[in-house]
């Protein structure tokens, strides 16, 4: 039987404060012009995004509650790897428009790649004259002195006394930005210009900022140095007599909350006493900080962190500002395949995943080319030329592959070669005499690959068939694939035109890590090793998740078995946190703060859940669940074999502590185990 693991937290210390949720408007004009746009998506998928978008705006700032000034919120939106957040995002603006929102600031993608690729997409759905966008991008002139204009004109308009005029100039304002601190930096400072003339005139504005991959450079990955216990005690700072909290914070110009972030293991409702020591030094990082100022210039808004992995979100100190107060889970459309479309079931993973050599890295140090990167890019080389085909290079889709070896350069260039010796070899073998045994081997090869799409394929009939003209089409497919380096050695990560080629084949470290789409794609190389051990991180590579079911029939993974299993746990555990949080936050009045910090699957133990900078919750606890029979919720379904079980084990921890309860840190079958 597995082993099961849990990682409980132990200081989800907040007050419970009530979150007050409010009923969107969601027949607006804008809301339902974005609706018509998005005809692709099936009438569930659509009423699964209004719900959606509703729901989660419902629970953002009321923006005719503007009798609270200071009143701000901080929510998680819960999505999946490649499953559409961007959808929610441009939904999310659309209908916050119609509800009054003012002021929408977009920050997403620390690289330029993911920034022009997320960026584009919501500039293309928001088109109109209620927006006034603008862009704080690479390549893209910033005029300071034009944009101050901009926002006051718009300002202006708001507060005009004519109604007619007001909904007029109904715009709102839309700015879509790199998430790098100097880009943000930027946006806090052409507001700042705007509000000298009257300091609070953002007091009253209804205003949301989203935050894509909000796990990702946004959150203090220099948390877990802020406590005390990390220090010796001449850096920390020693309480005196009829000193407190707020007379702290006045002397080192911190807020309370702030002091109290920066020693988490002083419980929130604990008053200071003469002698405490306690930390006074706040260690950021320039992202995280210029959010922070950012947020501080508006008093009425709300923080939406989007992201597929969540756990340094939900493991960060309740106190800090970005720690979230309220959570949405996304739902993806029915066409999604991701964690349980691949990992599910067994007969998925035996459908879809194709094991890499066991010793990859062996293979790679003596620049021995593996089999199994033969094995792939032949079966993306057939899948591209039955493509072409059928027709499909004519629908505007791609058919793409990705390899990700390692972050390193070095080895990028080594697929590359690779991949180009296996396209002068097999493009020799196919032009040499037939009679010959490497044209032979190379049919062969092309011949077994084909049957063995088609007898994995759902719909066999879409498969062609075998034949000389269908090796006269590999050919040409093997001439039109031409590998792409996808990293940035030369200066910066190069930006794929999709719409020019219908064959992409990128090559790749930190470019494929997260966030990025690669569009059709149809065969992945993923031979990175799990380094670190760091769940979340490992999870956003998994490029190949995305609406890939129209293409199912010619998808192939490719995976070490080490990362086979961990996509198979981390199915189990994603599961479970999902279900967590919904049960969660089925009580609106609940605050995400004090959800208890828990996850659950088989052998999760053997990763870590996040990076551990940025996991500044105190008191961090694993321990493995005992076997089925004792937790099951339904006694009464219960066989005499599993109740004679429990009365055992409640038998053998009586007798074991002599009815005396005991701390689990103190039991050394747990502490040695699980230290």
């Amino acid at each position: 039987m597995s082993d099961k693991t849990v990682t409980i937290n132990s200081n989800y210390n907040s007050k419970n404060e009530s979150n007050e949720t409010w009923q969107p408007v969601r027949n607006g004009k804008t809301f339902l012009k974005y609706l018509d746009l998005n005809k692709k998506i099936s009438d569930n998928d659509r009423e699964s995004l209004i719900n959606d978008s509703v729901s989660l705006l419902g629970q953002t700032i009321n923006p005719k509650n503007i009798v609270k000034t200071g009143l701000n919120s901080t929510g998680l939106c819960f999505g999946q790897v490649q499953s559409g957040k961007t959808t929610s995002m441009e939904a999310i603006s659309a209908l916050a428009h119609d509800n009054n929102f003012k002021i929408i600031i977009l920050l997403t993608g620390n690289v330029t790649p993911l920034a022009s690729q997320n960026t584009s997409r919501v500039d293309r759905a928001l088109q109109g004259r209620e927006w006034q966008v603008i862009k704080n991008l690479p390549r893209v002139p910033w005029n300071k002195s034009d944009n101050s204009n901009k926002l006051k004109g718009i300002i202006n308009s708001w507060s005009s006394k004519n109604q007619l005029i007001a909904d007029t100039f109904n715009k709102t304002i839309l700015i879509l930005s790199m998430k790098n601190p100097s880009k943000i930096k930027r946006i806090t400072e052409l507001f700042n210009t705007v509000s000298s003339w009257n300091n609070s005139v953002f007091d009253k504005i209804p205003t949301i900022i989203i935050d894509d991959e909000a796990d990702h450079h946004s959150l203090n990955s220099q948390s877990s140095k802020n406590q005390a216990d990390e220090k010796d005690e001449d850096e920390l700072y020693k309480v005196e007599a009829n000193e407190s909290w707020e007379s702290i914070a006045d002397k080192f110009e911190k807020s309370v909350k702030e002091l109290k972030e920066i020693n988490p293991e002083i419980s929130e409702d604990i008053e200071l006493s003469p002698g405490d020591l306690i930390n006074t030094e706040y260690k950021d990082i320039r992202t995280h900080a210029a959010i922070r100022d950012l947020r501080s210039v508006f008093n009425f808004h709300t923080f939406l962190g989007y992201t597929a992995t969540p756990n340094a979100n939900l493991l960060t100190n309740t106190l800090n500002f970005l720690s979230p107060n309220f959570s949405q889970i996304l739902k993806p459309g029915s066409e999604y395949t991701g964690l349980e479309f691949f990992f599910g079931k067994q007969k998925s993973i035996d459908k879809y995943v194709t094991p890499i050599e066991e010793k990859i890295r062996e293979f790679e140090d003596s620049n021995e080319r593996p089999k199994s990167l033969e094995n792939a890019f032949m079966h993306f080389l057939v899948s591209v030329a039955c493509g072409y085909i059928t027709g499909h290079d004519k629908t505007g889709a791609n058919r793409s592959m990705f390899i990700h070896p390692d972050r390193v350069h070095e080895s990028h260039e080594q697929y590359i070669k690779w991949i180009n010796a296996l396209k002068i070899k097999w493009e020799g073998e196919l032009n040499t005499d037939k009679n010959a045994d490497e044209y032979k081997d190379v049919i062969d090869h092309i011949k077994k690959t084909l049957e063995a799409i088609r007898n994995n394929a759902d719909e066999k009939e879409h498969i062609p068939k075998f034949s000389d003209d269908f090796i006269e089409w590999v050919k040409a497919s093997l001439n039109k694939i031409i590998p792409m380096k996808f990293n940035a050695k030369g200066g910066r990560i190069p930006e794929i035109e999709w719409d020019r080629d219908y064959a992409h084949l990128l090559i790749g470290g930190q470019g494929l890590d997260r966030g990025f789409t690669v569009e059709g794609v149809t065969v992945s190389y993923l031979s990175r090793s799990v380094g670190t051990r760091q769940q979340d991180t490992i999870l956003q590579r998994a490029r190949f998740f995305g609406y890939h079911k129209k293409n199912k029939d010619f998808i192939k993974i490719f995976l070490t078995d080490e990362l086979s299993d961990f996509f198979n746990v981390t199915y189990e555990s994603d599961k479970e946190l999902r279900e967590s949080l919904i049960r969660h936050s089925e009580n609106p009045k609940n605050n995400l703060k004090d959800w208890p910090r828990v996850w659950i699957s088989t052998n999760i133990g053997n990763y870590k859940l996040t990076r551990p900078g940025a996991n500044n919750m105190w008191s961090l606890v694993a321990r493995n669940l005992p076997p089925a029979p004792a937790r099951d919720g339904y006694a009464w379904k219960m066989n005499l074999a599993d109740i004679e079980f429990n009365r055992n084990i409640y038998k053998n921890i009586r007798e074991k502590f002599d009815n005396k309860l005991r701390k689990i840190n103190s039991i050394e079958e747990i502490t040695n185990n699980h230290p």
